[in-house]
């Protein structure tokens, strides 16, 4: 929280030494290393967790957020649609969903997450530049749909 991810490293990697199985440990470890930007990492420890059904929502974030960060956003597309079905109100939720569905070719539906976005958000600066981008990339979408 106080975002020394620094610390909280040197730390969990302390505790996993003798707590290799706690999956609340497991868990943090996954989302700051994600947080320092050691994605590969952080999908290794996201996955561990993942497989055991945890209840934190930080691990499909970090995970479908370091997929993507890699280039391997078709793995991280279903991850980002659940988060978006839970969340369609969240603003980054709206923003990683759409980036990523651009990315492995579906800019159609991009675009309708853009503009469903901005029917929530009107004239959000990030979704509507998004939305731009896309479209003038791909003029042959349809904007209104």
């Amino acid at each position: 929280m106080l975002k020394e991810y620094e610390k909280s490293i040197t730390q969990l990697n302390e505790l996993e030494d003798d707590h290799s199985d706690d999956l609340m440990l497991l868990s943090h470890k996954c989302w700051v290393l994600h947080k320092l930007h050691f994605f590969e990492s952080a999908v290794e420890y996201c996955e561990k967790v993942l497989h055991e059904r945890s209840d934190d929502e930080r691990i499909p974030k970090a995970y479908s957020l370091s997929l993507t960060l890699l280039g391997r956003s078709a793995e991280a597309l279903p991850f980002h649609q659940k988060l978006y079905e839970a969340h369609p109100d969240d603003i980054p939720t709206i923003i990683n969903y759409g980036i990523t569905l651009s990315d492995v070719g579906q800019k159609q539906e991009a675009l309708n997450v853009y503009n469903k976005g901005l029917e929530k958000f009107e004239n959000h600066q990030v979704i509507m530049n998004n939305k731009n981008v896309l479209f003038m990339k791909n003029p042959e979408l349809n904007c209104t749909e």
